[in-house]
């Protein structure tokens, strides 16, 4: 897939090279800054707003006309660079569009040109700039782990959901794996905090994320973007709005397509192998039609395929301290079954750094995602009491097929390897090209999922009465075969650990909900909701040990599964088959206090709402799927979580639309958190390997409580300054009996666990800030086509330490750091191009952002490092 990558890389130069010549020829005038649907022909005289904005006021028509005259008949648009007030956002947090500051919940919105003036271009760099907010990529380096406020998930498995629901046009991404989505053709994000169990109800206890994509434009256009840098960075993107003008569908039928690559060399040099770990070389298309049959009809229908393939991330192995002499038997599972290699494994482990390393056995992981939806709105007016009445449905298909094949000990010494990526089921030999060895690896994971979502929303009472209704539906299935191996011994075999876990999952779900808000006064809103959710969780296990092979002898010797069975007719292997249903009521309540104008006739404040709300958010239980034993624990379900958070807040505008300062305080009970946990089990006879079982228990409840500050200000004329401070303390109220990473190898169950009753959760600050500035400045070069505008930029970001599992374990706790991010944008012919220098970390921070700790049975914990300081240009034109 590299080499396809590179063939298809200059294609995309050619084209972005292709449409700016045809631009320069045909100077036609466009209202797409990077997409959106103008519905106004005077609209391209606004700067298009910030998701869904409010445009700023339009000059005179003498002087339009004019300024028309002075550059032969092209009127420039007004730009964006010298608004002197912040555009109002309007967002869909609620399923309804209503303005931002309006809006009784804790949301962060970001518009595709707030996205493009911060650099933003994957997913999990979002977390630089909303409060509270931690996503992380895992190993293979895009699956997501998302955490808001605290909660979110503990495992990336298959069998296990989100806290935090990612949904793009409405439509929910159950898996996490290929979830940290390129920003590609991305209108806006929305950052729903805290629970959203009523509207958004499909596991979404810690909060929501909505992406939004470009629609089709009504006229002709195109975009086309260039990004080239360090670290072998070369990005191209190519769009184009094509209108269907044929017979009847004339100004019914549009169309846009995107195409779009991503390559970049990776920052992690695995010496062992000759690569560069950490890189992406993708491809990914998103088609979509907007079909207007009538002037109440709008269907949009949205096709996409994407596919990265990597090497996976590498990490830097560190020795833990032992808690016992080295030379003390037991010390961990690498000296008591590796105590020839123990010391190579050891030194190989302290030799390697944040960017170098050096591993035996190459590193895979590729995902491959397709699907298409479509989301059908009619507004069908007023009848009877209802004055407005819009339904919606929203249709969607989606499938994956992912591999992956991984180093575990991330050094050049053979101790653990994992894989799903294809090969030979059986495990017999050692060699790293035979069956058995490294060479064997599972078969590849796939996931389909369907869903189908009706929505009513009504106005009545004087638009003072708003409700939204709907119904919810999702199935899905996905299964794996996973081979994981462990000390693979000598050439007797009769030591190491292997194994082979094939599962399969099979859910539906299905949901009603209702929200609406009444305005019995004009300043005070009250809104109520509920949702009944039922989930189905299936779920199918086969794990075996493949036969061992005797190479002395030449004997194989085979075992019957650790969990399913034989079947005494076939001899075939037979999975054992679980299922579990949950339901769950979440409701909510908010009441807001919208300040009468009155109250500041003599004050710089232009509104000011005030709000308290009450939501339940709820997670569905399931089966574990990180268990390698034949343990109880293995076929343990555990059950829901739920978190009741409370929240008091506010949302101000002042200094004549020039200053927003929106500020939350909340607190929530938190209840069977699915926890993933540890558990040693005891083998025998010796020697044999120990298995360590990776479960989901229900095992604390916790409190959280926080603090959220969000500004933006423009002080003066092009001067724009936004930030935010996150304050957070998310304890667990009490978990006596929870995993500890620094135990005894020979797996007493009393030194198992720990009680972390008290302590903080793993993997969140207790404090986050962002500040960023820009200043943008007009630039008269003496040429209409080359006059524009320069914009330099900052975005300074800090975080305060963070343990990924536990406080005793100090080597997976990584210390606060700053980020400081730099860019300087220059916009010109009638801001129709941009050309911008970029600098991301400049000041070269290192700092990891994920652990893996083995530290009991490997003796080590593996540190995944972000990316060094990195620079580069980009350039895009727009007609």
């Amino acid at each position: 897939m590299r080499n396809a990558n590179a063939k298809l890389m200059p294609i995309h130069i050619v084209a972005v090279l292709s449409l700016a010549l045809l631009s320069f020829a045909s100077r036609a005038a466009s209202q797409e800054d990077a997409g959106g649907i103008v519905t106004d022909p005077a609209a391209e005289f606004f700067d298009e707003a910030d998701v869904g904005g409010v445009e700023d006021q339009l000059d005179s028509l003498d002087a339009q006309a004019e300024a028309a005259a002075n550059n032969d008949g092209v009127v420039p648009e007004v730009s964006r660079r010298s608004s002197n007030r912040i555009e109002e956002i309007v967002v869909s947090a609620r399923k309804r569009e209503e303005a931002l500051e309006d809006t009784p919940i804790a949301v962060t919105a970001l518009s595709q040109n707030m996205l493009r003036d911060a650099g933003i271009e994957r997913l999990d760099e979002l977390q630089n700039l909303v409060p509270n907010l931690q996503i992380r990529d895992g190993i293979t380096g895009y699956d997501a782990t998302v955490i808001i406020r605290g909660v979110g998930q503990g495992d990336t498995e298959i069998t296990f959901d989100p806290g935090v629901g990612i949904y793009v046009d409405g439509v929910y991404l159950a898996r996490s794996q290929g979830s940290i989505l390129s920003l590609v053709d991305t209108e806006s994000i929305e950052v729903l905090r805290g629970p959203q169990g009523t509207l958004f109800g499909k596991n979404t206890v810690g909060g929501a994320i909505n992406l939004t994509t470009i629609k089709p434009a009504q006229e002709l256009g195109a975009f086309a973007y260039l990004r080239a840098g360090t670290l072998g960075t070369v990005d191209t993107r190519v769009s184009m709005d094509i209108p269907i003008d044929i017979g009847w569908l004339e100004d019914k039928l549009f169309s846009r397509f995107t195409f779009a690559s991503q390559n970049e060399r990776g920052y992690v040099y695995d010496a062992g192998n000759d690569v560069y770990l950490n890189n992406h070389a993708s491809l990914g298309f998103l088609g979509s039609l907007r079909f207007l049959p009538t002037d109440d009809l709008t269907i949009d229908v949205t096709g996409s395929w994407f596919k990265d393939q990597t090497r996976a991330r590498g990490a830097k192995c560190v020795v833990v301290p032992p808690q016992a002499p080295r030379d003390t038997p037991g010390t961990t599972l690498t000296d008591l079954f590796l105590p020839e290699q123990g010391a190579e494994y050891f030194d190989a482990c302290a030799n390697s750094t944040p960017y170098k390393i050096a591993l035996n056995t190459p590193q895979l992981a590729t995902i491959e995602s397709y699907g298409a939806w479509a989301t059908a709105t009619y507004e069908a007016g007023a009848f009877g009491f209802i004055e407005d009445l819009q339904l919606k449905s929203i249709t969607s298909w989606r499938a994956q097929e992912s591999r992956e094949k991984v180093d575990i000990d991330m050094t050049s010494q053979p101790v653990g390897y994992r894989g799903a990526a294809g090969g030979n089921r059986d495990f017999s030999g050692l060699g790293a090209d035979e069956v058995g060895g490294p060479g064997a690896w599972g078969e590849p994971g796939n996931a389909w999922q369907a869903s189908q979502e009706a929505q009513a929303t009504v106005e009545t009472w004087d638009e003072r009465a708003v409700g939204v209704f709907g119904a919810y539906g999702f199935w899905e299935k996905a299964d794996t075969t996973r081979a994981e191996s462990y000390f693979p011994g000598d050439a007797t075999r009769t030591q190491g650990g292997t194994t082979l876990k094939e599962i399969e999952v099979d859910n539906w779900s299905w949901a009603l909900f209702a929200q609406a808000t009444v305005d019995p006064v004009e300043w005070l809103g009250i809104t109520a909701g509920i949702r009944y959710s039922q989930d189905k969780k299936g779920y199918d296990q086969l794990l075996s040990v493949p036969p061992l092979y005797n190479r002395q002898t030449g004997q194989e010797t085979t075992f019957p599964p650790l969990v399913g069975s034989i079947d005494p007719v076939t001899g075939a292997e037979v999975p054992t088959s679980l299922s579990q249903t949950y339901s769950a009521w979440t409701p909510m309540a908010s009441i807001a206090y919208r300040m009468p104008e009155s109250y500041f006739d003599d004050t710089e404040i232009d509104s000011l709402m005030a709000y308290f709300s009450y939501s339940r958010g709820y997670k569905a239980g399931g089966f574990n799927g990180g268990a390698r034993s034949d343990s109880e624990s293995n076929l343990n379900a555990y059950i829901p979580e739920t978190l009741d958070n409370f929240e008091i807040g506010s949302k101000m505008i002042a200094f004549e639309q020039r200053l927003t300062l929106n500020a939350a305080v909340f607190m929530g009970q938190y209840d069977e958190i699915q926890v993933r946990t540890i558990v040693p089990q005891p083998c025998s006879p010796a020697p044999c390997v120990p298995q360590v079982d990776l479960v989901i228990e229900n095992a604390a409840s916790a409190s959280t409580r926080g603090l959220e500050l969000e500004f933006m200000a423009l002080p003066i004329e092009g001067l724009q300054i936004q930030g935010s401070l996150a304050l957070l303390d998310a304890k667990y109220n009490s978990f006596p009996r929870a995993a500890s990473d620094l135990v005894d190898p020979t797996f007493d169950p009393d030194n198992a666990f720990v009680n972390r009753s008290g302590e903080s959760f793993p993997g969140v600050p207790q404090m986050q800030t962002h500040l960023g500035a820009q200043y943008s400045f007009p630039i008269n070069l003496g040429s209409s086509m080359m006059n524009g505008w320069i914009t330099p930029r900052f975005d300074w970001s800090f975080q305060t330490s963070v343990h990924y599992y536990g406080p005793e374990l100090t080597s997976a706790t990584q210390p606060a750091y700053h980020l400081l991010h730099l860019r300087l944008s220059y916009e010109f012919m009638n801001d129709q191009a941009q050309f911008a220098l970029w600098g991301k970390n400049v000041t070269n921070t290192r700092y990891f952002n994920q652990a893996t700790p083995v530290a009991s049975t490997m003796g080590t914990v593996m540190q995944f490092y972000a990316p060094p300081a990195t620079f580069g240009a980009e350039f895009s034109y727009r007609f």
